[in-house]
């Protein structure tokens, strides 16, 4: 036989402010009013799905990968900045093109 209150208690996603995905907390039945209830074994990852209340469904949180040429040209200025090498004058002026191109 189920206790009272364990069948009064709801398992709701934990949203932060921008209503992604934080975890799950169980409730009381009276305190999940206007929260996102989820099943108590969600496989949702925690900052990777954001709740879309239209719909009604979490959705993925786009990917952004870092740009190739930012990536690139902080990795450069990193290890001439350490002084371990002294580079060629060609990477020096890609720098300061890249840079002044990107407005970085």
């Amino acid at each position: 036989m189920v206790k009272t209150d364990e069948a009064a208690a709801v398992t709701v996603a934990v949203l932060d402010a921008a209503g992604v995905f934080q975890g799950v907390e169980t409730v009381p039945l009276t305190a999940a009013q206007g929260r996102v209830k989820v099943p108590c074994d969600t496989d949702l990852k925690a900052g990777s799905y954001r709740w879309e209340a239209g719909p009604g469904r979490f959705m993925p949180v786009p990917v952004k990968f870092p740009d190739g040429d930012k990536a690139l040209y902080d990795l450069m200025r990193a290890v001439i900045d350490s002084g371990v090498v002294v580079p060629p004058a060609t990477t020096v002026e890609w720098l300061d093109f890249i840079a002044k191109r990107r407005g970085w």
